[in-house]
């Protein structure tokens, strides 16, 4: 595997890749009880998500029980 490979593969952001960052919060659980999130996206379509270091409510996403995890977490590739 070269070094490009292996940066797509674990989903590095750069314009090596194609792949960027782009911060929002998640509203699914509740709109009123927004995540913040960090989404990996390439060509248009999420390939990772995470919990946003920043947020105040990173943690709230990160926990397992959180309905919204395995929900968008299932769509990634």
């Amino acid at each position: 595997m070269d070094s490009l490979e292996a940066l797509k593969k674990a989903k590095i952001p750069g314009p090596e890749t194609g792949i960027e960052k782009k911060n929002t919060v998640c509203a699914i659980c509740s709109p009123a009880y927004n995540c913040g999130v960090c989404a990996y996206v390439k060509d248009g379509k999420m390939v990772k998500l995470e919990g946003l270091d920043e947020h105040p409510r990173r943690d709230a996403f990160a926990q397992k029980d959180c309905p919204a995890v395995a929900l968008l977490t299932e769509k990634t590739v």
